[in-house]
């Protein structure tokens, strides 16, 4: 699979050996990715030192079939959290 591609819904399965996956994506804006990298691998993206770097040389391929989207840039942990769990519970996953 290459990089920043996520994993399609059967594979997802088939890794955590349960019959449903819930998917949630956490989307952040670009600029956050940069001010959090600690490592430099943006600027190594940036030079061509990191090749296919998703949101960085290589656009992030986002799944198609997300349950839930969670903007990080614009949600607390807290939200963020509350957000999974009402969806879990909405599914009966959680009780």
């Amino acid at each position: 699979m290459p990089a920043g591609r996520p994993l399609p819904d059967h594979r997802c399965q088939q890794i955590l050996n349960c019959g449903a996956c819930v998917i949630v994506v956490l989307l952040s804006a670009h600029r956050s990715f940069r001010h959090r990298d600690q490592e430099g691998l943006y600027a190594l993206a940036d030079s061509g030192q990191v090749a296919k770097f998703p949101s960085g040389s290589k656009p992030y391929e986002a799944p198609e079939k997300a349950q839930l989207v969670l903007p990080t840039h614009e949600l607390s942990v807290t939200e963020a959290v509350d957000c999974i769990v009402a969806l879990l519970d909405k599914r009966d996953t959680i009780s």
